[in-house]
Parts: structure tokens; sequence; C-alpha cells
């Protein structure tokens, strides 16, 4: 392990670093900067697990320069830690990745708790590949004790032509999202949606979601659900790319168990492509679980998705069996 890349933990004052780290990875893999200065803060802001950012994000340097970070995190509800970490491809992955693991892996175990979980129940840790053009942070994942085990894919549509709004099914109704009356019905329909979700990590806490509400970027009309009566039989949640101007992005497209096979999954899908168009975008990007158990990654060809690329979930088992974990 080399001992020339030194970690320190996260002060206030590396935040502008931070983002230049994150946006030095991006520009390595041909991909334009999407950090700020202002979204990772409020990132860290609004973070769950108790998150502390002068506790659980180490800064790595070579001598006096920075090239890399990571952040930690552990849900013991699921006996998981996490780390993400984020490096500038300029210094070699492999030596900072090394210790930033190291150093994230310890904290998780010891400040965080980790050696405390109970012990009848497997504890990993899970860390990720953002791009499955980064080979060499496989490598070194690999080298580490870390298996793949979840693939997720980004996949991108290019719109040919002007749109039409979708039919729903016959007695829904489409509405628009507002948030003084309706927040707790879509925070109950999220919650609901993606609980059996691989990996899920919901914001269970009202009060938390309701935040992300006062995000200057956020924008409500990209927001919509299907509404049965007074129910929520699905939702879409919707943003503008914080990287491409031009690209809309589905973060959320979730329906409710008593609505699912009826084909409204595709019909919010389709009314998302027509909202974004009408906001004068011209494509529109996901990220879905490759083993979704509701098929996702069909449906989301049929609609004229394509695969863009590949991100990796590599998992270490600090104790227990991976057949016994309760995904």
């Amino acid at each position: 392990m080399s001992t020339s890349i030194q970690i320190r933990t996260y002060r206030a004052t590396d935040l502008p670093t931070l983002v230049r780290l994150s946006n030095a990875e991006r520009a390595g893999r041909g991909e334009p900067a999407a950090q700020t200065e202002e979204r990772m803060q409020r990132h860290f802001d609004n973070f769950i697990f108790g998150f502390q950012p002068e506790r659980d994000v180490f800064l790595a340097l070579n001598g006096d320069e920075a090239c890399g970070y990571a952040w930690t995190a552990l849900n013991g509800e699921y006996n998981t830690g996490y780390i993400s970490t984020t490096i500038d491809p300029a210094h070699g992955t492999s030596p900072t990745l090394e210790r930033l693991q190291a150093v994230a892996e310890a904290h998780i175990r010891t400040t965080l708790g980790g050696d405390q979980l109970p012990p009848e129940r497997p504890f990993f840790i899970d860390t990720f590949v953002s791009h499955e053009s980064d080979t060499e942070k496989m490598r070194s994942l690999a080298a580490l004790g870390y298996n793949k085990v979840r693939r997720f894919y980004d996949m991108l549509i290019q719109f040919e032509g002007e749109l039409q709004p979708t039919t729903i099914l016959p007695g829904l109704e489409l509405r628009p999202f507002q948030r003084k009356t309706e927040a707790r019905a879509y925070h109950a329909a999220y919650l609901e949606c993606f609980r059996d979700h691989w990996g899920n990590i919901s914001i269970e806490e009202f009060e938390r979601f309701d935040k992300f509400f006062d995000d200057p970027e956020f924008d409500a009309a990209l927001w919509f659900a299907a509404w049965d009566g007074e129910e929520i039989a699905g939702v879409m949640f919707g943003e503008r790319s914080r990287a491409h101007p031009q690209r809309g992005v589905v973060d959320l497209l979730g329906v409710r168990r008593p609505w699912r096979r009826r084909g409204l999954g595709m019909a919010l899908l389709l009314q998302a492509f027509y909202v974004f168009q009408q906001y004068g975008l011209s494509e529109v990007e996901l990220e879905v679980d490759a083993e979704s158990r509701t098929n996702a990654v069909a449906l989301y060809e049929r609609a004229g998705m394509q695969v863009t690329s590949e991100n990796i979930v590599f998992r270490k088992m600090i104790w227990g069996r991976p057949e016994d974990i309760v995904e």
C-alpha cells in the first residue's frame, strides 16, 4: 500500500477543492463539469444517516496537492456501510484509492459503530464505480477484497419530432405537483414505490423530504403524479441536467403496487418526455437497476431509450455470508 498519500478529515474550507476534484474526475471520462459549491453543500446538508462532513468525509493529499476524497456512511438498520470515492485521474487511481478505502473502512467500523452492529446479521460495505470505463478503479477494488454485486445503466433518448401528451388510463388523472397540499402524499407514494428496490435508501422523514423543495434548482413543473381519486397511483420526479443544458433527467419514476402491470409506468414515462420537450429540452436520461424486479430496463427500451453507460456496485463482506443478506 502506498504511504506517499496522506489522508485527513474534511474542513469547510475544502469545499472548492472537492468541487474541483469531482469535475476533474468527470473530465477524465470525457464528461462536462456538473458540480458546484452550492450543489455540493446542499448535498452535504441533506444527506441521511446522521452524516457530518467534518467527521465523515476524507481528503487525500499527495504532498500539498489534493488528489481525491471519500464520503462515508453507515446504515445500521441494514448493517450496511457506504464509501464513495472521487479521484483526480491525473494522479493515478490505485494509490489514492487504497489509502482512502482503508481509512474509510476503519472509520465505518470504529467511529460510526459498524463493529457494534448485531453479529447475527451480515455486515458489508458497498462502494461504487460510476462508469464502466474506469477499469483501474475496478481492478483496485477487486484487489482490496471487493466484488461486483450489481449493475446500473444510464439510459438516454433523443427526441425526434414533436411529442404529444400521453393518454392516461381510464379513471386516472395526471396532475402537476402542489407542495402545500400534496407533499405528504408524494412522500408516502415515493416510500411505497421504492421499498422493495435493491439497495433502497429512502428519505424516511417527511421533514427531510419536504426540505428538498427549498432547493433553488427544484422545479415543481417537472414533478407530477397519476391520481386515482384521492390516491396517488404513480409518480414522476424530474429535473434539468446539471451537466447538459439540453437534457432532462428522470430522477424517479414509480407505480404503486395496486396499479402495476396496467401500462401506467409507460404512460408516466411518455408524459415525462412530453413535459421535458415543452421546456425546450431535446433529450432525457435516467439511471436504472439492470436487474430491476419490475423489468424497468425493458420498459425504457420500449419507449426508445438506449443504454449509454454502466455503473457498478462493489461489495466487501466484513462478516457473515453474502447469501444471508436480505436486499
